[in-house]
Parts: C-alpha cells; sequence; structure tokens
C-alpha cells in the first residue's frame, strides 16, 4: 500500500497542506516527527533489509533520523529532477514486501509446498516473489494513476 500510494499521491495538494518551517530546528523537529509517525514503516523495511542481523537493525534505526535530516534536501531533489526514482523506489518497496513474504514463517511453507509442487527451488520461488511484488506495486500505481487522471479531466 505505501509502495502504491507513493506512486500515486498528489504533489500539488501535499505541498498546499504541509506549512514550511522558518528555521533549521524547525525543519529538522519536523523531519524527527514525521519519522516518529513513520517509525513501524523504517523497522519493517530496516528489519526486510537487515534479514534478522540485529546488529544491522540496531545500526539502521539509530542512523535513520540523521540521515533523514541531513539527506531530505537532496533526495527531494533528485526526485523532483527524475522522477523515474519515485517509481524504482517504489518498485523496490514491493521487491522487498516479496522477499519478506518468503521469508515469512506463515507464508513460507504454503510458498515453499508449491515450489516443490511444481519443481521450483527455493531461490527462484523467492525470486519469483520479489519480480511479483514489484511487478504489482507498478502496475497497481500506474492504473491508479490513470484512473485519477482520467476523473480529472472529467471534472476539468
Amino acid at each position: 500500500y505505501i509502495a502504491v500510494k507513493l506512486l500515486t499521491q498528489n504533489d500539488e495538494a501535499d505541498e498546499e497542506s504541509i506549512a514550511g518551517s522558518e528555521s533549521i530546528w524547525g525543519a529538522v523537529k519536523t523531519v524527527a516527527i514525521a519519522d516518529m509517525v513513520m517509525s513501524l514503516d523504517n523497522v519493517l523495511a530496516i528489519a526486510g533489509a537487515a534479514k534478522g542481523h540485529p546488529w544491522l537493525i540496531v545500526f539502521g534505526l539509530v542512523i535513520s533520523i540523521p540521515l533523514i535530516v541531513a539527506g531530505a534536501t537532496l533526495i527531494m531533489s533528485l526526485l523532483n529532477r527524475f522522477p523515474i526514482l519515485v517509481w524504482a523506489g517504489a518498485a523496490l518497496l514491493g521487491w522487498i514486501a516479496g522477499e519478506l513474504i518468503m521469508e515469512d514463517p506463515i507464508s513460507n511453507p504454503y510458498f515453499e509446498a508449491i515450489g516443490v509442487q511444481y519443481g521450483i527451488s527455493h531461490h527462484a520461488m523467492e525470486l519469483g516473489l520479489k519480480i511479483i511484488g514489484a511487478l504489482i506495486v507498478l502496475i497497481v500505481g500506474w492504473i491508479m494513476l490513470r484512473v485519477s487522471s482520467r476523473k480529472e479531466s472529467k471534472t476539468a
């Protein structure tokens, strides 16, 4: 959902609803609060990328706020200049979701059984789920953008 929302958000509406800060500390406070609100997303993403290594999870969590504060302006300018990066980031989130589904102790036996039934190796099944996750995000995002643009053109 988050990856698709990333692709389909309305930048103009978002910019109008966000008040600018007059000082660097105000901006730092805003980013820190936003990071805390999205901490569950950060924890899931960091845990997925760390693949269960506790020190990598701790390291990722410790550096996430300073990196967000230091890199927010640079990242926004890159995303504005190269919109394809938004699509690449959303696809990466879908890729990681596919990986997490395969590694999940509840869903893993189901996919392992499918793999055994059809002669698909664990590695191939995991790669397939990663690709499917990325494709689902990209396709659903594209469809939602098309539907949204059609609605806007009808109301205009």
